[in-house]
């Protein structure tokens, strides 16, 4: 057992690589949780486990699938980084002073991304655009972000909503957004 007095938002991870791998367990804070989480999932080869109680509605997102309520980019940078599973549910009145709020645990075990990191950013580049008009058809989402000939060619349906898209479905349209980069007129 280590405890390790650092800003795990602004600090390299990398000094912690020496006697990698760990293990986390931790409260996080509300307001940066999600910050220190998806630098945590970014990095399999320092850690092995996360157990993190966060805000139930943060994990909430975290865990969504493809369609339903609160899938959006959390969700997808998750399916890409780790395992995860809700471990329980934390009501206000286990802790002093009482929050307003549930929270939860979530256990996540990382692992490196299927695909290369630029495209998987790339991927999320482009989800994390049309997720913010989640109401909006992927025709319409995707405006001004990719061009109006990818979205036939990467075998994705215009009328879609931009929520209902798994991980792979989104690298595939990046895929085709380098692909109509790369054909000359």
């Amino acid at each position: 057992f280590e405890v390790c007095h650092a800003d795990a938002v602004r600090e390299d991870l990398g000094f912690l690589g020496a006697e990698a791998p760990w293990q986390v367990a931790a409260n996080l804070p509300y307001s940066v949780g999600s910050a220190i989480l998806r630098r945590f999932m970014e990095r399999p080869d320092l850690f092995t486990r996360l157990v993190v109680m966060l805000q139930l509605e943060v994990v909430e997102r975290l865990l969504a699938t493809p369609a339903s309520k609160g899938h959006g980019l959390m969700a997808l940078e998750r399916a890409a980084r780790a395992e995860a599973h809700l471990a329980f549910k934390v009501p206000p009145a286990a802790f002093r002073p009482r929050p307003k709020v549930m929270s939860a645990v979530v256990v996540l075990t990382p692992h490196p991304p299927e695909w290369p990191v630029d495209v998987l950013d790339g991927a999320l580049a482009v989800a994390s655009r049309a997720l913010t008009r989640p109401r909006k058809t992927l025709a319409n989402a995707l405006k001004g972000v990719v061009p109006p000939e990818v979205l036939p060619s990467s075998g994705l349906d215009s009328s879609r909503r931009p929520g209902t898209l798994e991980l792979d479905e989104w690298v595939a349209l990046y895929q085709a957004t380098l692909e109509t980069a790369r054909v000359p007129d």
